[in-house]
């Protein structure tokens, strides 16, 4: 998964090819060593999130953010 900058207590969307979309909150962060991490600083940084549930092919994640980020 790629985003920008993600960080602990960020809300995620999550949309599916099949309309199921959902949101969740980030508890835990993985780096690509199963390190725990407090954030991801960079695109190119790949990181591992529990989501609750298996996601399939086509699945988009994004990040949450408020017009005054």
């Amino acid at each position: 998964m790629c985003m920008n900058f993600a960080k602990k207590s960020d809300k995620i969307e999550v949309l599916t090819p099949d309309g199921n979309d959902f949101s969740f909150i980030v508890d835990k962060m993985y780096n690509d060593k199963d390190e725990l991490i407090d954030v991801a600083p960079h695109a190119q940084m790949t990181v591992k999130l529990n989501v609750g549930q298996k996601l399939g092919e086509y699945t988009i994640l994004r990040k949450c953010v408020s017009e005054q980020e």
